[in-house]
């Protein structure tokens, strides 16, 4: 349920955290912990199950497990005595630990899981079911027709985001791709297209494409009223198909490929994160502040500050970058968009200034509000909030998307070059260039928190958070860092002139 609400958990901080909260099973206590141990005196074996190079799903009986990779298709791999899997001693010296966040009392104190009840519309005795989901790869069958008339309604959306995604984008739908798109599908209304309950886990969506590829590859039609796993008892076939699934989908996360994108006295550049190779894409002959990229239609955009426009260009091309002007704008500093209705968001440094907004090609064009030199701007999509900074009164406020209840967060603070919102953890974080400081905070501005001072003043421009791991300017250099208060930094470039602005690019991929 927790991931379901739009977090993630990909860190064992947000594992304690998803712990905490208690959703689905309470009464739970948990620490985090560094484990300082001499690694020369750690026992590291390796032990692997004859048949199964990795396991998806399993199913544990008195004395022994069965083995899926995809639960329930074929007849899985059964190990009789479970105590043979592990015949090495695994004991270890005990190392020391620091505590990095202690044990919490749980928010709550009984879990909600429950046995699902017998009429359950995903229940497994379809003999006396009416009427049966015909969509290859769905077992459900349902009581009345109106639950099917419902299951079918959220099945058709769902088989059609998956779909336009593919068309949009021109790769195969993944996953952790299908299952992001579940949770922040809209309608032309801005509703959301699923409720969170609907929302399927990455794991429920490759088992969903594991069957689709299972019936497709035998060519053989299934009785719809039998489960599909009792159809098909070939197991080596069943485990063949299934890598081949597997491989692919390792294929292709290997091939996303992390590129920053930055700017030098007018010239965009591309840093292979990978190979260090730095490539000059374009000169657009202009101070650039910061980047924006739409995934969706393969668009950089670009505010020229001294030429009083927004560009984009085509990005990646197997051609010579020609960009084109969208927007004529004073003094643009900063960009965002919303990818999810099209629209592109930028600041005008001037006084009077505005925060103003367009769709992506540049047409219908309208100011959001008006405000005296406005740079750093990020937008909430979720909660409907668009976060900027100002140098006159050196503040971060917030307003809605109409521009109305105006509020500031947080004041009197050195001038903010950057602001980015991390959806996952409800946080902005944030550099100024006054100080070189990098800061976070909640949304609401409480509980300001120091991350890291870069130790330069007035050279400190931009900075982008993706995943775990910040990357900002500083003067001639590209740092990267954890998010937590007091990582280190490490230098991932260097020119031998200012770097004015940088962007996170995942090829192949999508940006988090």
């Amino acid at each position: 349920m927790y991931v379901a609400n739009g977090n993630n958990v990909t860190t064992a901080e947000e594992m304690k955290q998803a712990i905490d909260e208690g959703l689905d099973v309470g009464c739970c206590e948990v620490a985090v912990v560094d484990v300082n141990a001499d690694q020369s005196e750690l026992q590291k074996v390796k032990h692997k199950w004859s048949g199964i190079n990795s396991i998806t799903n399993l199913e544990l009986h008195d004395n022994s497990i069965t083995q899926y990779k995809a639960y329930n298709i074929g007849n899985g791999k059964l190990v009789d005595n479970v105590n043979s899997l592990c015949s090495t001693d695994l004991s270890q010296a005990l190392p020391n630990l620091t505590i990095i966040r202690p044990f919490t009392t749980p928010k709550a104190h009984t879990g909600k899981i429950s046995k699902p009840k017998e009429n359950s519309v995903l229940s497994s005795d379809l003999e006396n079911s009416i009427f049966v989901c015909t969509e290859t790869g769905c077992i459900c069958s349902f009581k009345s027709f109106s639950d099917f008339k419902r299951h079918r309604d959220f099945e058709n959306m769902y088989i059609n985001l998956k779909r336009c995604q593919r068309d949009r984008t021109g790769k195969k739908a993944n996953p952790n791709a299908v299952a992001k798109i579940l949770k922040t599908a809209m309608n032309k209304d801005g509703e959301r297209l699923f409720t969170l309950k609907q929302c399927l886990q990455p794991s429920q969506i490759m088992s969903y494409f594991s069957r689709l590829a299972l019936l497709t590859t035998t060519g053989k039609k299934v009785d719809r009223t039998v489960r599909i796993a009792d159809v098909y008892i070939d197991d080596d076939n069943l485990v063949d198909i299934l890598n081949d699934i597997e491989m692919d989908h390792v294929r292709e996360q290997i091939s996303h490929t992390t590129k920053l994108l930055f700017s030098v006295n007018g010239e965009v550049k591309e840093l292979d994160i990978n190979t260090g190779n730095v490539t000059t894409l374009v000169d657009i002959a202009s101070t650039i502040y910061s980047m924006a990229y739409d995934y969706g239609n393969q668009y950089l955009y670009i505010p020229r500050h001294n030429r009083n426009d927004i560009i984009r260009l085509r990005y990646p091309s197997e051609h010579t970058l020609t960009f084109e002007a969208i927007v004529n704008t004073q003094s643009p500093a900063t960009v965002a968009m919303d990818q999810q209705n099209e629209h592109l968001y930028w600041t005008e440094y001037t006084d009077p200034g505005r925060i103003r907004r367009s769709n992506f090609d540049g047409t219908f064009t309208k100011t959001i509000l008006p405000e005296s030199y406005p740079w750093a701007l990020t937008i909430d999509l979720e909660n409907r909030w668009i976060y900027f900074s100002t140098y006159l009164n050196r503040a971060i406020k917030r307003a809605r998307f109409n521009g109305t209840e105006m509020q500031t967060i947080a004041a009197p603070i050195n001038l903010v070059t950057s602001l980015h919102l991390d959806n996952n953890k409800n946080r902005l974080y944030f550099m100024e260039l006054d100080s070189g400081d990098i800061k976070s905070a909640n949304t609401d501005g409480s509980n300001l928190t120091n991350i890291f001072s870069t130790g330069s003043r007035f050279e400190n421009h931009n900075l982008v958070v993706n995943g775990d791991y910040i990357y900002c300017t500083n003067d001639s250099q590209i740092l990267k860092l954890l998010k937590n208060p007091g990582s280190p930094a490490r230098i991932l470039h260097t020119e031998s002139e200012h770097i004015s602005s940088v962007l996170v690019y995942i090829e192949n991929g999508n940006y988090h």
